[in-house]
Order: C-alpha cells, then structure tokens, then sequence
C-alpha cells in the first residue's frame, strides 16, 4: 500500500506546477523577445511542454541552448543543461541527466548565480534519489535547501521540504519526515497557497495508514477532502475519497469503505481518470467480494481488468513515444556537444585575443615610456650643455 499510495501522488502531482504557466503568454512573449529574453522564454516553454509534449519542449530547450551559446548567455546555457538534464532524467538515463546537471552547476557556480546553483544541487539530489543512494541525495536536497533559504527564496522552499521529507520516508525516519511535511504546511499557510495542502498533508496520512495508525490517517486524509472541495479540485477529491476508503477497508468497516471508493468512482468516472479508476475497481472487486456479492465483484473486476489494459496502452504508448524523442535527441546531442566545444573554441578565442590586445597595449604603453625616458634624459642633457 505504501507504495500505491507515493505512486498515486507522484502520478497527481508530476504536472501540478506546469498547468500554473500559461503556454499562450509564453508564446506570445517569445514573440516579441530577443537575446538573453528569448533564451529564459525558451526554457520556460521547455517546462511548460515536457510532460506533455516532450519532443515540442526538447525543440524549444535546443534552440534556448543554440541561442544562448551563440550571445555567450551562460545562465541561459545553464538552464538549458538543466532541462537537458530533466529530459534524460525523465527517460531513465540517469547518468547522462547528472553529467548536464553537474555542467549546469559548474557554469552557476562560474557565474555565482546562487539560485542556479540551488536548483543544480536538489536536481543532483533527484538522480541519487532514484538510484536509491538516499543518503547523498538527503546531503544535496539540504544544501539546496539551506541555500534558499539563505536567499529569502520562498516560493522555492516547498519543494525541497517536500523532497527531504520523502528522501526520510524512503530511509524508514517517518517522524523526521513528517516534521518536513508540516514545514511545507507551514510556508504553504504563510505564501497563501492552500491549493498546495493536499500532497504534505496526504503524505503525512499515508505514514500514519502506514504505520497502521489509521485514525490519525483518517484525519488527514479527510482534511484532504475539505481542502479539495473548497478548491473544486474533483481529481484530489477522487483520491482523498479513495484514501479515506482504504482506511475504512483496513479497519474491516466494509460498508463505509464501499461508500467512499463509490463516491470516488463517481468522480473518476467523470473525469476519465485511468490512474484512478484501476485502484478504485479493484478495491470494489475485492469488497464486493468480501461481502459476498459475486457478480458486483466480477463486474468490477472487469472494470479494473479493462481499464488496466487501457493504463497498460497508454504507458507503453507513451513510452514508446518517450523511446522515439530519446532516439531523436541522441542525434541531436551530437550537434549539442558541437555546439558546446564550439562554444569552448570561442572562448578560447576571445581569450586569446584578449591576451594579444593586452600585450599590445602594455607593449605601447612600454615603447611610450621608453620615449617619454629618451625624451627626459635628452631634455635633462640639453640642461647641461646651455
């Protein structure tokens, strides 16, 4: 159950921060911006779009990336590493993700741009994260966090709070990772963000649902309804309404656990949620089962296996699509690595050429006082001879 339930949440919560751009306003401003402008605006598409549309964002970071090579805009080369990073993440090539994380904490640091480098570190944490090192990913998520905080950058708080509070969870320190769950509660109630309650709240009940202290969980999850009702968030209503189900289900009250997960089968259904409705199905199987009703058991049963099968098409579709812009940016990171060594070149070139304007410069600056010397003395012994 314990893993049900993080799936569920990385399932919601994975798109919560793109769906609050505007992808209309970004395109809009990409219209009328130029240079460094340009290249933020780029980037900014590239978040919007990767959960969507991967192949249409890794267009926009690419060209972000040519651009910004091209006016020599590192904190916008860094960023464009950084969603390069995200990309590979995204399709499992975590080592290939932590070399364009480590780039893009290399060039912040150059150009001391303390949020870059903030950013770097907790996406570095993410690549430990999930390779299960939870230990050194705890040491980057805290020195990203520290450093925001150092900074005054709220806003950007929450997610590190929320990210130290899972790395506990994974390492088996629920109360530290609670105490980091009700921190992000806290900045959440300070910034006026209600709408950002449900994922510290629901993961505090899911310790307690874990830890089998299921009135506790109980509470939290019904605190989860309230907040998504007042919302009229109806998929977190869903999912609080199953949450709430399940814990009915553990404490054997088969009768208010079917009224809940029904509830939520109402909501789902309306919604068209597949994530949803393949844990809703088979947990009314199984209560119908439990409860005797054998042929409500194997209709729901049907239900769950039909829309597993659609969850299934739709997870190998989209990984088949993920497997093609993965083919298609390994051509174009060839072109990248180009683009990066000549970037290089050119810097090594206006070094250069920095180095050759300033030998010259010394070198007349040198041959004038040596004038202005053979002047003195020639002036000094004119002085002699009158």
């Amino acid at each position: 159950m314990k893993h049900l339930l993080i799936l569920v949440l990385l399932t919601r919560f994975e798109c919560y921060s793109h769906a609050q751009h505007n992808a209309d306003s970004l395109e809009q401003a990409l219209i009328n911006a130029d240079g460094a402008g340009k290249v933020k605006v780029l980037n900014q598409l590239y978040k919007f779009y990767i959960h969507s549309k991967p192949d249409k964002a890794l267009g926009y970071s690419k060209t972000a990336f040519e651009l910004a090579t091209q006016i020599n805009d590192k904190k916008g080369i860094a960023s464009s590493y950084n969603n390069f990073g995200v990309f590979y993440r995204n399709h499992g090539t975590l080592d290939k993700a932590l070399d364009f994380y480590i780039k893009a904490l290399d060039i912040n640091t150059e150009i001391d741009n303390k949020e870059g480098i903030a950013t770097a570190w907790n996406n570095i944490g993410t690549i430990y994260s999930m390779r299960q090192d939870f230990e050194t990913a705890l040491k980057y998520y805290q020195e990203s966090y520290q450093l925001l905080d150092s900074l005054g950058l709220k806003e950007n708080l929450e997610g590190s709070l929320i990210n130290i509070g899972n790395v506990h969870v994974e390492m088996g320190e629920d109360l530290k990772a609670i105490q980091y769950y009700r921190d992000a509660l806290t900045l959440f109630t300070e910034l006026g963000k209600k709408n950002s309650f449900f994922e510290p709240i629901t993961s505090i009940g899911n310790i307690y649902f874990r830890m089998g202290d299921y009135d506790r969980a109980l509470g939290y999850y019904q605190q989860a309804l309230e907040i998504e009702t007042e919302n009229d968030d109806k998929d977190g209503m869903a999912y609080s309404l199953a949450f709430i189900g399940s814990v009915h289900r553990q404490k054997n009250d088969l009768n208010e656990a079917h009224k809940y997960y029904t509830m939520a089968k109402s909501i789902a259904e309306e919604l068209g949620s597949v994530p949803a409705l393949e844990i809703i199905y088979k947990a009314l199987a199984e209560i119908y089962y439990q409860k005797g009703d054998t042929r409500k058991a194997y209709e729901n049963h049907v239900n769950y296996v039909e829309i597993r099968d659609i969850q299934s098409n739709l997870e190998t579709d989209r990984r088949l699509a993920q497997l093609e812009v993965a083919y298609e940016f390994e051509k174009k990171d060839q072109e990248i690595e180009r683009l990066t060594s000549e970037n290089s070149l050119n810097e090594l070139r206006m070094e250069n050429t920095r180095v050759i304007i300033l030998v010259g410069v010394m070198g007349g600056i040198i041959l004038l006082g040596g004038f202005f010397i053979f002047y003195t003395l020639r002036k000094n012994r004119q002085i002699e001879l009158d």
